[in-house]
């Protein structure tokens, strides 16, 4: 885990994972590993080369506040897509 981020286990099949411009929630979707939560959008560039450098390929989404519309839509190339355990 890099400096400032702390992670934990939310329930049988999640994981909730903080640094102070983001808290996200990690599940199975699909036989992929998909998140959601809330970001600073002044930082989710931060946030997309912060998977990057993990080597973990996903595409972010930044929608404005209260299921507002896209604002942003990011690629992050990597070697694979996040892993995430499945069951306990």
């Amino acid at each position: 885990m890099a400096a400032g981020w702390s992670a934990r286990k939310s329930s049988w099949t999640e994981y909730e994972v903080r640094h102070v411009y983001a808290e996200l929630e990690f599940f199975g979707h699909a036989g992929k590993t998909t998140f959601h939560g809330i970001v600073d959008p002044d930082r989710v560039t931060e946030l997309a080369d912060q998977f990057a450098s993990l080597g973990l390929a996903c595409s972010i989404e930044l929608y404005a506040f209260d299921n507002g519309p896209l604002l942003r839509e990011l690629q992050v190339e990597g070697r694979a897509d996040i892993p995430l355990e499945q069951g306990g």
